[in-house]
């Protein structure tokens, strides 16, 4: 049987085929996802959970606080930078680190940036282009987080978009940190899902006894102790009396197997 195709039908046939290849170009910014958030350092961790390469020409942040609000990077801040596929990125918002092919700045970005990075209220979103900062189709990916989980109506002026967008499950809820919160991460069973809530983050904050800084009491730590035992050593010292004896030994024994959260 054959079937004659009018012009109306291939128009919308050619309609189609050109939605589905704009819906597979605008598809890959959102494999760019903020996936660690150090508080400490001042550094943002992209994460391209993509197949392919992914330029960030013309991407721009959007950032807030409960003083500053609509903070947004420069145009063409991030030109000439590229998220290789499964790799980090690293952005600098202390100014501290190295601008390279894997690291920026923001001095280098250019632009306006709410900050420093504290334990919050804080709102943060990545833009891919066309940037249209009240659309957030356009929004690559977002993160908010506050002391408690508390809303803030001052550091939320994007998290609407953020839902709308289908990025965020409800603007009024927010990552719960501490006053002593290091690090904000996406845990991996959530990492490259479009769609995230507060409860896809753990918070860290440090733990008498963690010597390497992995949020963790193990092995390694007693291993690093245990190389320096008996000298001084203001680095592995845990009571402040600046020798490691069997007094730091103890405190790391106590919290040996603790981890944070």
């Amino acid at each position: 049987m054959s079937m004659t195709i009018g012009k109306n039908h291939r128009i919308l046939i050619a309609g189609a085929i050109l939605g589905i290849a704009c819906a597979t170009v605008t598809a890959a910014p959102r494999d760019i996802q903020i996936t660690e958030i150090n508080i400490n350092t001042g550094v943002i961790t992209l994460h391209n959970f993509g197949a392919t390469d992914e330029p960030l020409d013309s991407y721009r942040f959007c950032s807030h606080d409960d003083n500053e609000v609509r903070r947004y990077s420069a145009s063409g801040g991030l030109n000439g930078k590229t998220i290789e596929a499964g790799t980090d990125f690293f952005v600098w918002w202390s100014n501290g680190g190295p601008n390279d092919a894997d690291n920026t700045n923001a001095k280098n970005i250019t632009g306006n940036f709410a900050g420093p990075i504290d334990n919050g209220p804080f709102g943060v979103s990545l833009y891919f282009p066309p940037v249209s900062f009240g659309n957030g189709a356009t929004m690559a990916d977002h993160a908010q987080w506050s002391v408690g989980g508390s809303d803030n109506k001052t550091a939320d002026e994007r998290s609407d978009e953020a839902e709308l967008g289908g990025l965020w499950t409800d603007q009024s809820l927010w990552i719960s940190t501490t006053t002593t919160s290091e690090v904000i991460r996406l845990q991996p069973k959530f990492g490259g899902q479009i769609l995230h809530s507060p409860d896809d983050y753990a918070t860290f904050s440090p733990i008498e006894g963690d010597l390497n800084g992995d949020y963790l009491v193990d092995t390694a730590d007693l291993g690093s102790l245990i190389a320096v035992f008996g000298t001084v050593d203001l680095d592995v010292d845990l009571n402040g009396d600046t020798i490691v004896d069997t007094a730091d030994l103890g405190i790391l024994i106590a919290n040996f197997g603790s981890t944070n959260p």
